[in-house]
This record gives structure tokens, sequence and C-alpha cells, in this order.
């Protein structure tokens, strides 16, 4: 779809008014970029949060996202991305030089952004991704210094031209936000601070400052009043000038708690089997694998924080996985075993296996595979026979149903997931993980610490349904485990689940798989 130009100080006014909102504190219409690439201001993996329906992207000094010197293929407005009805769009500045790309094909004047979509400028210039906002990174989010920041970069920088129409915006807002000032706590001094320093920031060229004030006031004024009494009717209603509204004064200055990666640790789970029966529904034996047979297995589960515990769905149900025709008559104990209870499901019994879960915080709880949701519709019967009543083994030949989870109501965990980002992830990207790699073997019975994974991502397309990587630390034991991107706030986010591999290449379950 394609739409023509519109040059960049066609939304000074839709600035303004979107920049007094968020600065308020109201969510307004934002999406991220991350940067595949580094900017001036943002190193490779940063990303930031826009709120600005009209961004321009080059190397000039006004572009809100500007590139160095290092890029000579970026033309000093190399392009725009821009929001109309609720939709945002890319466009080429037609005097740029080389192209601008979205997903490795050229842009002809404008197109619609999706999420995940990659974004370059030029064949070989710098990539960044447009993404959804996660929803507590949004600008109602941000506490007010960020805030302050964000506008800073985003409204003062391409306005140069402007700047003194938004002096005069900030002093409005300034007069509106420290109501009253005298009743404020300590804690808002901090406030007036920052403040005070965007504002001598604002008067770098008095110059420009004093010619812009002739012209734009007229102009600018109208909007802020009309945006600040939009701003109090919806946040304050009933609320008489002069009077500190009582929320204001309960601003939340803290910074919201991003947990390390030892933190994280605690919401990693080691799973082992306590309990096998096989029959039928009113006949269950037990099958003493571990007893009988020295035979057992393990895996590891995480916690999110929206209360589901997440494994590999081989961790649950392997006799679906790596399942070979005759495993009866092998010599393979594994075979044998997986066999006869894909056997024993197939022809109408029951498989019930209980399961401890348990964390390095103390946290425990049992579960049965009956549990459990996953997906077995992609499982196909095998090995001659026709349909599940003859005999066979039925096997999962689609790895990216590898997964599985139970959903609880009041157990939380401190995990993210990251379902955009898990379908398109750069090669090359860096990544983490969690896992009890070799089971019980290297934990200790008093406590329990899972192994740190480190690697990264070796293919830049999803493969056979799965992420593709190369990692250290990998191994029996670690399937289920959580495989993490570091964000650029710090915070760690779950792409990945572990699933299988080979000697040299591991794979992942994109967390988008998972319904």
């Amino acid at each position: 779809m394609t739409r023509p130009t519109q040059r960049q100080g066609s939304g000074f006014g839709n600035t303004i008014r979107q920049g007094i909102q968020m600065l308020s504190g109201k969510n307004v219409d934002n999406y991220t970029l991350v940067f595949l690439d580094a900017t001036v201001d943002q190193k490779s993996g940063g990303e930031q949060t826009i709120w600005n329906p009209f961004i321009s992207l080059g190397r000039a000094k006004n572009c809100t996202i500007r590139y160095s010197e290092d890029y000579p293929t970026v033309s000093r407005r190399h392009a725009y991305i821009r929001l109309e009805s609720g939709k945002y769009f890319l466009e080429s500045d037609p005097n740029t030089t080389n192209p601008t790309l979205v997903n490795n094909q050229a842009v002809h004047n404008s197109q619609e952004l999706h999420p995940g979509d990659e974004i370059r400028l030029s064949f070989e210039g710098p990539r960044l991704r447009f993404v959804h906002t996660p929803a507590h990174k949004t600008t109602a989010s941000m506490k007010f210094s960020r805030r302050l920041s964000e506008f800073g970069s985003q409204a003062l920088r391409p306005y140069k031209q402007a700047i003194g129409a938004l002096s005069f915006l900030i002093i409005a807002l300034a007069g509106f936000i420290f109501w009253n000032m005298n009743t404020l706590n300590s804690q808002n001094e901090k406030l007036k601070i920052s403040m005070a320093g965007l504002s001598q920031s604002v008067a770098e060229n008095e110059m420009a400052i004093d010619s812009a004030l002739t012209i734009m006031p007229g102009v600018v004024k109208p909007i802020i009043e009309s945006s600040i009494k939009d701003v109090l009717k919806a946040r304050f209603p009933g609320a008489k000038p002069g009077v500190l509204p009582p929320s204001v004064a309960d601003v939340n200055f803290s910074r919201n708690h991003i947990p390390s990666l030892r933190e994280l640790e605690g919401s990693v789970y080691f799973i082992y089997i306590t309990n096998v029966q096989v029959g039928h529904e009113t006949s269950l034996k037990p099958f003493e694998l571990d007893k009988d047979l020295s035979y057992s297995w393990s895996g590891t589960g995480f916690l999110l924080d929206d209360g589901r515990f997440i494994t590999a769905r081989h961790v649950i149900q392997p006799w679906r996985f790596n399942i070979k025709c005759g495993g009866m008559e092998s010599a393979d104990l594994d075979q044998q075993v997986k066999t006869y209870l894909n056997n024993v499901e197939i022809t109408g019994g029951k498989v019930e296996i209980t399961y401890v879960a348990i964390s390095p915080s103390g946290d425990k709880f049992t579960f049965t595979n009956s549990d459990i949701t996953m997906d077995k519709s992609k499982d196909i019967l095998d090995c001659g026979a026709k349909d599940e009543s003859e005999f066979g083994v039925k096997k999962c030949i689609s790895y990216n149903t590898d997964w599985a989870f139970i959903k609880f109501n009041k157990r939380k965990g401190k995990f993210r997931m990251n379902t955009e980002l898990s379908d398109r992830l750069p090669k090359g990207t860096e990544l983490v993980g969690l896992g009890y790699s070799y089971g019980d073997y290297l934990q200790s019975n008093f406590k329990l610490e899972p192994l740190l994974i480190e690697g990264k991502v070796v293919q830049s397309k999803i493969t056979n349904g799965v992420i593709s990587i190369s990692a250290n630390a990998i191994a029996g034991g670690s399937s289920g485990g959580p495989i993490l991107i570091k964000m650029a706030d710090d915070s760690y986010e779950v792409i990945g689940i572990i699933s299988h591999g080979t000697n040299q290449v591991q794979f992942l379950v994109p967390v988008s798989e998972i319904w």
C-alpha cells in the first residue's frame, strides 16, 4: 500500500498534543524499535519506546533516530515512520540515494509496518526492528524523568526550528504540574530539578528561541491550552485551578525492579518422576521404572509471571519422541520402555505419571501428565499400522509442538515471554539460558542450582519450526529450560524452550508456538 510522503513539519501539532499527554502520564499510541545495529544514542540490541506520531531516521543531527558517519549509505534524511488511523507506515525519503528495505524488500514510497518487521536503511546499512511495546514498558509505565528524557529526544531534537514554541510548552506544562509546589514532599524536588535541567537544555540557542517566539506562540498556545484541559478533565475530574490534585502527589518515582539472572533462578524448577502407573482407567497398576529397571528421566521447567509453568513436551511424554520401529525387540532399554508406554496409550490404555517440580527457592509441587496442556494433533501413527487399534507407535514429527504447560492461578514466577522476537531473531543474537543439565548428577541434595547456558543464534530464520543455536552446557536434563534474550533495560525475556539437538547445533521451540 502506497501513500504520498509527508514531510516532518506536518506532524508538529500532533507531536505537541501527544507529548503533553505522554508527559502527564497517559498511555499514548506507541511502539518499540529494537536496534539491531547501533545508533548515535543506542547500542546494538538496545530498544526505545516511540510515542511520537512522526519520526525521522538518518544521519542529520535533528533526526529522531540518528546514525553516525560510519554508515555512508544512509542519507541525511533517509526515512520516516508515521502514525495514521491507528496504523504505522514507513516512508522512504524521495531524495535518498539508497533504498529503504522492509524484510529485505525495497520500499516504494511507503509501506505499512507490522510487528516483527525488520527495517534496513540501504542494502549495507543499519537494521532495526518494529515491534509492539510490551505492556510493562508503555509510556504510562515510565517514571517522569524517563518521560522527560524521551520528550527531549523525540520532540525537541527534530523540531529545533520551533524550539521557542516548545519552550513555551514546557513552561506551561511545568506550571500545571507544580501547582501549589509548597505542598509537594521532598521526593518531588527531584522532579523539579529534572524539569529545570530540561528547560536549560532548551535554552541553548537564545537567538533561535527569540526568533521562534515571535512567530509560533499564536499557533501553539491554543493547542497547549486545549491539551492541558483535556488531560485535566480525563485524569483529575472535578479538580480546581490552583489546587494540586491528590493523585499528583502520589506519583511513583521508584524504578520498577528488574530481576537479575540470579533472581530468575528461583523460578527454574527441577522436574523428576516419582510414580508411573499403566493400564486402564479402572485398573491402573504401578510400573516401577526406577526400582525394577533402573530407568528414569528428569527435566527442567520454568514459571512465568502469568502463572504458566512451562517445560518441554518430551519431558512429560517422552514415548512420543525419538522412538523407533521394533523397539520391543531392541537391546536398547530406552526404546523398550518408550515402545511399551506408547503401545499402552495408543491401544486405549492409560499412562499416568506423577512428577515433582522443585525450585532453588524451595517451592515444590506435584502434578501428573493428565494436568498438562500440550499439542498432540500433529503426531502420526507409524510402523505399518493403519489405525490406532493396530500395533504400531505414535510419533511426534513436528518439533515445534515440543512444549507443555500447566496454568496456576496463584503461583507466579518472574519470567516474561517475548513472542514477537522469538520468530525473528537475527543471526548472531546472543542468548543465555538456565537448565538442569545432567539431571541430579550435578545437583546437591541440599541446594539446587541450574546451570548457566550461553549461546548464539546460528540461523536467522525459523527452520522446521525451531530456532537453531549454538550453546554450551545444554545436555540431558536441561530440556524444557528457558532460553533468554537480554533487553536494553537489562531485563531478560524468554524467547525459546530447550528442545533437542545435535553435537553442534541445538534447537529451541519459539515461545510463539505456545497456545
